[in-house]
C-alpha cells in the first residue's frame, strides 16, 4: 500500500505532501484496521475503496498543479482582484478540501479549467497557423 507522496508526487509548490501523506495515511491504517478486525488478514481486495478514494484525491490536486503553470490560470487568479467565487473555489481545495467539495465549488472550478482548454486550444491553433504562414514562403521556393 502506498501514500502520500510514495504513491504520487504533485509538486513543491503547493505543499499539498503533507496533506496526502496525512489523509491516504489514516485511510490506509483504516481500511487495514477494517481487514484485520473483519477477517485477521490484509489481502489486496481489501484496498479497491482505498485506491478510489486516493486516486481522486490525487487527480483533484493534480489539475491545480498542471494549472498553476498555465498563464490563464495564473493571471486570473493572481490579478489584483481575483474572481471571488473563484479564488474561494481554489483555496479551499488547495487547503485540503478534496475529499467532499460542494457543487458550487465544483462549478467554479469546472468553468476554470473549461476556460485554460479553450485558451490551450486556441494557442494551439495560432501556433500553427503562425508555422503555417511561415513555412509558405520556403515550400515555394523549394518547389521553384
Amino acid at each position: 500500500m502506498l501514500v502520500g507522496d510514495a504513491a504520487t508526487f504533485l509538486d513543491p509548490v503547493f505543499s499539498t505532501g503533507v496533506f496526502l501523506a496525512m489523509a491516504t495515511g489514516v485511510r490506509a491504517a483504516r481500511t487495514i484496521d477494517s481487514a484485520l478486525a473483519r477477517t485477521g488478514r490484509v489481502d489486496a481486495a481489501d484496498f479497491g475503496r482505498y485506491a478510489r478514494q486516493a486516486r481522486r484525491m490525487f487527480a483533484r490536486f493534480r489539475k491545480f498543479v498542471y494549472a498553476f503553470y498555465d498563464p490563464v490560470f495564473f493571471e486570473a487568479f493572481c490579478a489584483k482582484d481575483p474572481f471571488e467565487a473563484m479564488r474561494a473555489a481554489v483555496t479551499s481545495t488547495l487547503a485540503g478540501g478534496v475529499e467532499k467539495v460542494p457543487y458550487r465549488a465544483r462549478v467554479w472550478m469546472t468553468l476554470m479549467f473549461w476556460g485554460i482548454g479553450i485558451d490551450r486550444f486556441q494557442r494551439k491553433i495560432r501556433t500553427r497557423f503562425a508555422r503555417g504562414t511561415q513555412q509558405a514562403p520556403a515550400a515555394r521556393a523549394g518547389a521553384a
